[in-house]
């Protein structure tokens, strides 16, 4: 027997006059059959658990079967509207989320972009101002290459114009000095506080007979430094300064007599000049050192005034031997190489050091 419905289809098999087979799916049946039926059914199961037997009559049988299938189909119909149901709404909601969450991230790329724009102003700005600023520095360079310049040109000027007011000052203060006279290696008595050093150079002239005691007129002497307890093996030198140069000058002159002594003498000048001169006193020994071994000349002697160095020099290939004498200035010789070259003419062309 076959039962059609407008949804779905019941099916009713009979195989073998036992126990049928029976599927069905959610709808509203539509039954074709005899009004009086008498189904060969022993058992019919259903979902349900309802049983029919099969004494049954069969329009009986197929109302509860129809009233049984369309309370079931309206249980399916009923679960699946709510599930049909739930599943709307979960699907709104995941919409709305997906939907909130787009606007969310439409929001983002928006603010990215006005970022974006912003930050695209703020370059085009900066690159303007990188211009204005580029062409600011080439005329800063232009102007300061000028400037610089005109600053070279006066630090050279005020470095000149130092230097001539340094030599100046050298010079006034050698010449404040130029009536003194400086003694060494005269022994320091213990009481050191109470010695009178004029008397001590009063007394020694005479003795060596380089000046009259009625011409020694002396301004003021004194030591040199502060007294230690060395100054017993050590002394400091007296430093003397006379009422007259010609004094001073006559005191050079027998100089020569101090060699028998146990004192020496030498000139006072100011820190720059003697460190020139001792410059002068070793380019004077380089000279002598380098001249010995010369075929043409020899340096005879050398000594050292104001700032200046005096080389005395002999020309050996001659009958006779002659004698010359060359001055040369600071700035000529120290540091530099080969700068003494005796003069042409004198036997050979060309001799230097």
């Amino acid at each position: 027997y076959f039962i059609q419905s407008n949804l779905s289809d019941v099916t009713v098999s009979n195989s073998n006059d036992m126990s049928p087979n029976v599927s069905v799916s959610p709808g509203v049946i539509d039954a074709h059959a005899s009004d009086h039926v008498s189904l060969p059914v022993t058992s019919l199961e259903l979902e349900s658990d309802i049983s029919y037997d099969k004494e049954f009559d069969g329009e009986a049988n197929y109302q509860l079967l129809q009233k049984h299938f369309q309370q079931k189909i309206m249980s399916l119909k009923t679960e699946f509207q709510t599930k049909l149901e739930k599943l709307y709404n979960h699907i709104n909601k995941q919409e709305i989320t997906f939907q909130a969450k787009v606007d969310t991230l439409h929001n983002i790329i928006d603010r990215k972009d006005d970022v974006i724009g912003k930050l695209n102003k703020d370059i085009g700005e900066l690159k303007h101002s990188v211009g204005f600023l580029s062409s600011e520095t080439t005329e800063l360079n232009k102007t300061l290459a000028v400037n610089r310049k005109a600053v070279s040109d006066r630090i050279d000027i005020a470095e000149g114009e130092v230097s001539a007011i340094k030599s100046k000052t050298v010079d006034l203060e050698d010449r404040s000095r130029r009536c003194n006279l400086v003694f060494f290696n005269f022994p320091e008595e213990s009481s050191h506080a109470t010695e009178n050093c004029e008397n001590t150079v009063e007394e020694l002239l005479p003795s060596l007979d380089v000046l009259p005691r009625e011409d020694i007129w002396i301004d003021r002497a004194h030591r040199l430094g502060r007294w230690t307890p060395q100054c017993a093996s050590k002394p400091r030198p007296i430093i003397v300064k006379f009422s007259y140069y010609k004094q001073k000058e006559k005191i050079l002159q027998n100089g020569f007599k101090f060699r028998n002594s146990h004192v020496n003498v030498s000139e006072d000048f100011s820190k720059e000049t003697l460190h020139v001169h001792r410059e002068l006193r070793k380019c004077g020994h380089e000279a002598k050192e380098n001249m010995r071994n010369d075929p043409f000349f020899d340096v005879k002697m050398f000594k050292v005034t104001y700032r200046r160095l005096v080389v005395t020099y002999v020309n050996k290939i001659e009958p006779t031997p002659k004698t010359f004498v060359k001055t040369f200035a600071p700035e000529d010789i120290i540091g530099r190489d080969n700068w003494f070259i005796p003069p042409q003419g004198h036997g050979q062309a060309n001799a230097s050091v």
